[in-house]
């Protein structure tokens, strides 16, 4: 299952190369806030849609998924919650959740597994560097990316150091209607926002990049939301992704993450 994953807008943000992020990262000053996004990014894969194809028995899933391609339900909702980005995504994970009620208990041990094999590690490494102040910064919803960022194989994941700013579950609709500007600043306030270092994929977050002292912008070349069972879902077409895809010249520098075996 292919989950959303909202259109983009044009920024101003330049685009940087990996050897550029990687040196902002570890040259992020100490007391400043590096707040990196996490599908896609720091998570090599979008936590959602992989929350999604845990759903079992299958024979059982894809009846609602097809139900949900046939009436969108997002479409009665006042604005700007009838935006398909904003109560989609809220709506197929609170519905899958209701219907197969064991579900985040299999994502638990699932996440574990995915967060070793899809951690972007030279990313990742380059954070444990950092003397900066770690924020994982995701419009994705807690109880899905949480199980995730924990078991990341990072130093300063195992000691604690980090916060996580992410949207609520069950309360997520209203959250999913802000940006992660909004989000951040909330907990953090403007100023430690225009003094820190951002790491995100996509141009879709331009209000924070444009924000930031530090605005990194990155398509990693081994990120990808399709995920390993999305084929057993052929309706992949009803959740898009966060981000235009056009093809593109792969980096010089590869990832190091582990690959699926």
């Amino acid at each position: 299952m292919v989950v959303s994953c909202v259109p983009v807008e044009a920024t101003d943000v330049q685009s940087k190369s990996i050897a550029e992020t990687i040196a902002a990262v570890k040259a992020a000053p100490r007391g400043s806030l590096l707040i990196i996004d996490l599908d896609e990014t720091l998570f090599l894969r979008n936590s959602s849609q992989a929350f999604l194809n845990c759903i079992y028995p299958r024979v059982l899933g894809l009846p609602f998924f097809l139900a949900v391609k046939a009436l969108k339900p997002w479409r009665a909702m006042p604005a700007p919650f009838n935006e398909s980005h904003v109560f989609r995504d809220w709506f197929l994970m609170v519905a899958a959740t209701i219907l197969f009620p064991w579900t985040p208990f299999v994502w638990r041990s699932r996440a574990q597994k995915l967060a070793h094999t899809h951690c972007n590690m030279l990313l990742a490494q380059a954070i444990d560097e950092s003397e900066a102040s770690l924020v994982i910064a995701t419009r994705g919803f807690g109880l899905i990316v949480n199980p995730i960022i924990r078991s990341l194989p990072m130093a300063c994941i195992e000691a604690g150091a980090y916060e996580v700013v992410a949207c609520r579950f069950w309360k997520g609709l209203p959250d999913r209607a802000k940006s992660k500007l909004e989000m951040v600043v909330a907990r953090f306030g403007a100023d430690a926002v225009a003094r820190s270092t951002v790491v995100t994929d996509s141009s879709i977050d331009k209000q924070i990049l444009t924000a930031a002292a530090t605005p990194c912008l990155l398509q990693w070349p081994d990120a990808a939301c399709n995920s390993e069972t999305s084929d057993l879902f052929p309706f992949s077409s009803l959740l898009r992704r966060k981000r235009a895809s056009p093809k593109k010249k792969r980096s010089d520098a590869v990832v190091g993450k582990k690959r699926a075996v």
